[in-house]
């Protein structure tokens, strides 16, 4: 009878891990079809720039996050040029770039996977192998954890790192001093893969004050796990010493240290809110999720048992984090899914001797069937053709050669007018002033074009911009305003391209504007028409 159970737990943690893979790389290699025009998550340019400072001189001269993860996709290329995969030294740009993508997301989707086993394996040394599956499974399907897994951002390692240090925190060693010298060594790495992971020292230090190590542990033990944990950070953070003065404030412009207006803390400044993550988590999980979230909430604060503890404390340090900072982006939201997904498969363990209560084991696969879907429908959606391309399209058959285009910043390479040999191309992200002067017979914006253009439209109200763009010698907010009105004076919106939405689902406008957002274009009022 044992066998079989073990057989069908084999089976089903096997269905579990195919799920798995199946989701995360599921339309992973979108947009780069070196056939159309290159598409990406605009951050992972920023992510393969950083890679090439490295293969160039070690030093990634960036500091915003830590370095591990650029070093792992550095590490993961130079393998793939073993066995003649990628070279550096290609005269093609476009295709390195492109393979450096693939290498990157393939990296992110692996990442994925092992987040999904490694919160297996703490659940299952926390709980029982059953809550183990349940977690797992709740993780795997929900769309953020599925959707990052298919972008080249620093997000995918951090999560991985993340559940890997909680899994360590979850080991029953029998020596004190191996325990605390292994959770010190791989928290250490997990903050060199982002800094936000330094919240592992929050469930790190109940297990400690909870278990029986306290009791045993000398004022030394303390000073030793602080140096391994800073070992651990260095040796994949190296010029975090080696170049410290660039660690902590950046190049001279200020950029990508950790102090500073273009700093850690200058890019990742937030107002308070007490909604904003909470808002954001619904958005993460869906309402029903959510409500899920609060239940199994609920049940911990109840029982309160030492696992319980572990996982509680994350969960209340991270919210409380994100509320005192409250960042509007979904992919901030990453840490803490494991440990909702956690709180939510508490409800379908736990029998209810009730009745009228165990309608909750009915709730699982609904739930279940709907993010699968959900997910799959959102993977589906980036592999379909971008709207940018059918602008592209669009123009080469409609309108005649040598006319004037004006493009924006996201409209830069990926709607492709900048290569057009039959159309006079005008980028506007850096020229916005040519445009007051010499009007262009077509405009082509992207929603991302529309919102940053508004965003710096409407920057004047905030003093800390104005300071920030007086500090740069730049009058960045009136030559956007100017643009804006003269577009909106001397054109007249001509054709919208859009990429259907599978189901006409409600995919976070987030996503949208990353990857396939609509084009806009605009055509002179006093022009003579295509």
């Amino acid at each position: 009878m044992a066998e079989k159970n073990g057989i069908k737990i084999f089976i089903v943690i096997f269905l579990l891990f195919c799920l798995t893979f199946f989701l995360r790389f599921q339309h992973i290699f979108w947009g780069l079809d070196l056939n159309k025009e290159i598409h990406y998550y605009e951050d992972e340019g920023h992510t393969v720039l950083r890679v090439f400072y490295i293969e160039k001189g070690f030093n990634p001269h960036y500091f915003i996050n830590p370095t591990f993860y650029y070093y792992s996709i550095f590490l993961s290329s130079k393998i793939a040029e073993k066995f003649h995969y990628i070279d550096y030294k290609m005269q093609d740009k476009s295709l390195l770039i492109v393979k450096l993508l693939k290498i990157s997301r393939s990296l992110s989707g692996i990442f994925g996977i092992f987040s999904v086993f490694f919160l297996f394996m703490a659940v299952k040394n926390l709980y029982k192998e059953k809550m183990a599956i349940i977690s797992s499974l709740i993780f795997s399907v929900i769309y953020p954890a599925v959707y990052f897994s298919h972008i080249a951002l620093v997000d995918s390692s951090a999560l991985f790192w993340n559940t890997a240090g909680f899994y360590v925190l979850t080991l029953d060693l029998k020596s004190i001093r191996k325990f605390l010298i292994l959770s010190s060594f791989v928290i250490g790495m997990a903050i060199s893969s982002k800094y936000t992971n330094f919240l592992l020292l929050i469930p790190f230090a109940v297990k400690i004050t909870t278990e029986k190590y306290y009791k045993n542990l000398k004022w030394h033990s303390w000073i030793l796990a602080f140096f391994i944990l800073l070992a651990g950070f260095l040796l994949f953070t190296p010029y975090a010493v080696l170049d410290i003065k660039h660690f902590l404030f950046g190049n001279a412009s200020g950029f990508g240290g950790i102090f500073g207006e273009r700093g850690l803390f200058g890019y990742n400044r937030f107002s308070p809110g007490v909604f904003t993550p909470f808002l954001l988590t619904i958005k993460s999980i869906g309402l029903s999720g959510f409500v899920l979230f609060l239940w199994g909430l609920i049940i911990f604060f109840i029982r309160h048992n030492k696992s319980d503890k572990i996982v509680l404390s994350y969960i209340i340090s991270f919210y409380v984090i994100m509320i005192s900072n409250s960042s509007p982006y979904i992919r901030h939201y990453l840490p803490v899914l494991p440990y909702i997904a956690i709180l939510i498969s508490a409800i379908f363990i736990y029998p209810y001797r009730t009745k009228k209560l165990r309608f909750v084991q009915y709730l699982l696969p609904l739930f279940l069937i709907y993010h699968i879907f959900f997910s799959s429908a959102l993977n589906k959606f980036l592999g379909k053709e971008d709207a940018r391309d059918v602008c592209v399209k669009w123009v080469l058959t409609n309108i005649q050669e040598g006319k004037s285009f004006g493009y924006g910043k996201i409209s830069l390479s990926k709607p492709g007018l900048y290569f057009f040999k039959r159309y006079k191309a005008l980028d506007l992200f850096y020229s916005k002033r040519k445009l007051l002067n010499n009007l262009p017979d077509y405009i082509v914006l992207t929603d991302e074009d529309m919102l940053y253009n508004q965003m710096w439209y409407l920057m004047h109200l905030k003093r800390q911009y104005r300071n920030y763009e007086k500090k740069l010698h730049l009058d960045i907010i009136d030559v956007h305003r100017q643009f804006f009105q003269s577009l909106y004076k001397n054109y007249t919106l001509y054709k919208v391209f859009k990429t259907r939405v599978p189901f006409n689902l409600k995919f976070p406008q987030e996503i949208i504007l990353e990857i396939h957002p609509s084009v806009y274009l605009f055509r002179r009022v006093d022009g003579d028409g295509a």
